[in-house]
């Protein structure tokens, strides 16, 4: 059986499904209360795309059907780069209502995160951990998390004229009409993710205070993030101390000509979440070096050549 076939029951997490699921079942019952079991049951290339994160993975292994739901215990879930992890746990129901996920996946250098500014306004970028999802996870090699500060304006202009696509009449069958009204009616599905993550360099974050002009943090370094996400409630929340092991910042003064200067970060700066991150508090230290002239600061000026290289600092908080 084309497992695409439950993608409308999952249409809120799950997307552009494909593979098979076999195995001996048996469905009987009356249709308020059916109750499904099977026996030498399991997936083959069951391909996804998880909506929040944007992450494809793929399924292989057997799992336990029974009339409470779909269990795995082991089951197989690798990426696009070929990385694997491991699922236990799974999809809960009573008669195929009242839905839920309870699953567990402990995985290595799995990819996590493969979103683009335009799929999510808090935070986006692309992401490889090794953990587990129910108790941590810490970032590995080519992860890049970023979070916007600024929001865009965009210039918009009026037409004088609308076009109007005219109505094709389109005949589905049976199942399809079923599947279209299921996914047209109000969804009361939720997800809520709880993440602790111990950051370490491997992972690059950007700060982006105005990414339109360049004016974006870029930094690297050690701590304990703690994130509190729930989609449906618009909840972003991000908790936690992070210490810079290296990082640089393009200065842009927007007020006198774009203006812009290269700072280096120094190591030990700090940046605190505090939930919102609206409410994010930095304390950083770094450095523009430029050459000019400091005859006028030395009383000597005999050995003083006209032009030498400083170090000014800069005080971001």
């Amino acid at each position: 059986l084309s497992v695409s076939y439950f993608e409308p029951f999952l249409a809120d997490i799950i997307s552009k499904s494909s593979g098979t699921f076999s195995g001996n079942v048996n469905l009987n019952g009356p249709i308020d209360r059916l109750k499904l079991n099977g026996e030498d049951c399991r997936f083959d290339n069951f391909r996804f795309i998880v909506n929040y994160t944007k992450v494809p993975y793929t399924l292989n292994g057997p799992v336990i059907l029974n009339e409470n739901g779909i269990f795995a215990n082991g089951l197989e879930v690798s990426d696009n780069y070929g990385n694997k992890g491991s699922v236990s746990g799974g999809l809960h129901y009573h008669y195929f209502r009242d839905a839920r996920i309870d699953a567990n996946i402990t995985f290595r250098n799995l990819e996590c995160l493969k979103t683009r500014e335009s799929d999510n306004e808090y935070f986006y970028g692309n992401a490889f951990a090794t953990g587990s999802f129910d108790i941590n996870v810490r970032p590995e090699e080519k992860t890049a998390l970023h979070i916007p500060l600024s929001s865009s304006e965009n210039a918009t202009q009026t037409n004088l004229l609308t076009f109007k696509e005219p109505a094709n009449k389109k005949i589905t069958n049976f199942y399809d009409s079923l599947m279209l009204n299921r996914t047209k009616a109000k969804s009361a599905t939720q997800m809520e993710v709880l993440l602790r993550a111990n950051a370490n360099p491997n992972a690059e974050i950007f700060i982006e205070i105005n990414k339109s002009l360049g004016d974006i943090i870029r930094a690297n370094g050690n701590g304990l993030i703690n994130l509190d996400i729930n989609p449906t409630k618009n909840v972003f929340d991000i908790f936690g101390d992070y210490v810079i092991n290296e990082g640089n910042y393009k200065f842009v003064l927007s007020g006198f000509g774009f203006a812009t200067k290269d700072f280096i970060i120094q190591p030990g700066g700090t940046i605190h979440f505090n939930g919102g991150i609206d409410n994010t508090t930095l304390n950083l230290t770094a450095i523009y070096r430029t050459k000019t002239a400091i005859n006028t600061l030395i009383a000597d000026t005999s050995s003083v050549s006209t032009r030498r290289t400083v170090n000014c600092e800069i005080i971001m908080s």
